[in-house]
């Protein structure tokens, strides 16, 4: 099992460890994670890779126990060095009164079964939302309807940046202020292109590259790639790199264009330790900076960010009607 727990919330997570325990009385189990968390009590011996290589194996409490695995622990929580200055980057500029986020009595739903119904939100200038909630609650239908990737956008009241979802500016005027990174955009990246290339696409907001690249696209490139470490990956194909690696290179493609509105939709999944580190400083740094506003949609506890201001929260609703949602959204400041 390659990563079984990776964006599943606590409940799925509860629920699949004790199916695998099940699982490991009868058959021997193999488990490759990222995070110490997801190993449960069944599982026996370790093995460790560091930098494509098998350094550490054994019995669970021998390897923990190990010299080589503590040092291994305190390298993982070094967190690495920021530039001063991010490529590209520039402070945002904004109305202190104009919300950049505002939805009125939005609904949403599926062959006549609700999700979201009559939510009112505003995300003001200078907050940084995280959206919380169990796998299927909404979370994501959410996210896609500020990004314009839901149908339903178009039927209900949305304001981005001042201007009213499907009045006047298209679609593209919208998404240059958003940069976004999800799991759902990295399933899609599916075509054959080179790292590059994938990063060149966040200036334009598109799957590959089909307009002009000017020099200076190129220098902002390779500024992000020094900051990556990943300058002799540049002409690497994307499929080519670990999921690591290309999660990675998505979360600096969210970024390249410097926008307004930074979504990340589980943007640590897959990462290691040092690489989660990485993105959780990296982005702590652009809201204290002012380079962008943040929304954050996570299930893991570890991996909070401290600039967070507000949290919207779906959780269970205590109706048992069929017509009403089966979850109900709450918020507030943190």
């Amino acid at each position: 099992l390659d990563e079984p727990y990776d964006g599943l919330d606590k409940e799925f997570v509860a629920h699949l460890k004790s199916v695998v325990k099940q699982l490991s009385q009868s058959i021997p189990v193999v488990i490759i994670v990222n995070r110490m968390s997801h190993l449960g009590d069944h599982i026996t011996h370790l093995a460790c890779l560091h930098q494509s290589r098998l350094v550490l194996s054994g019995p669970r409490g021998e390897v923990e126990n190990s010299s080589l695995w503590q040092q291994l622990q305190d390298m993982h929580a070094a967190v690495p060095d920021l530039p001063d200055a991010l490529p590209g980057t520039t402070r945002y500029q904004t109305s202190a009164d104009q919300p950049v986020i505002e939805m009125e009595s939005v609904s949403v739903g599926y062959h006549q079964k609700p999700i979201i119904r009559k939510l009112d939100w505003s995300i003001m200038p200078d907050e940084h939302w995280q959206v919380s909630g169990p796998n299927g609650c909404g979370k994501s239908t959410l996210v896609n309807l500020i990004s314009g990737d839901h149908p339903q956008c178009y039927s209900n009241e949305i304001h981005l940046f001042g201007s009213k979802r499907g009045v006047g500016e298209s679609i593209w005027d919208i998404k240059k202020h958003m940069g976004l990174m999800s799991t759902a955009l990295h399933q899609q990246y599916r075509v054959s292109v080179i790292v590059e290339t994938v990063l060149l696409s966040g200036f334009f907001d598109s799957i590959g590259v089909y307009q002009p690249v000017g020099p200076a696209h190129k220098e902002i490139v390779t500024a992000w790639l020094e900051f990556l470490q990943m300058e002799n990956q540049r002409n690497t194909r994307f499929q080519k790199l670990s999921y690591g690696q290309q999660r990675m290179v998505l979360i600096a493609r969210a970024l390249i264009k410097h926008p307004h509105l930074l979504i990340l939709d589980e943007p640590c999944q897959g990462l290691d330790p040092m690489n989660r580190a990485l993105v959780i400083n990296l982005v702590e740094q652009i809201a204290d900076r002012k380079i962008a506003q943040v929304l954050y949609i996570s299930h893991e506890a570890e991996d909070r960010l401290a600039c967070l201001t507000h949290e919207l929260r779906f959780v269970p609703a205590e109706s048992s009607d069929v017509s009403d949602p089966p979850y109900r959204i709450e918020m507030g400041k943190i």
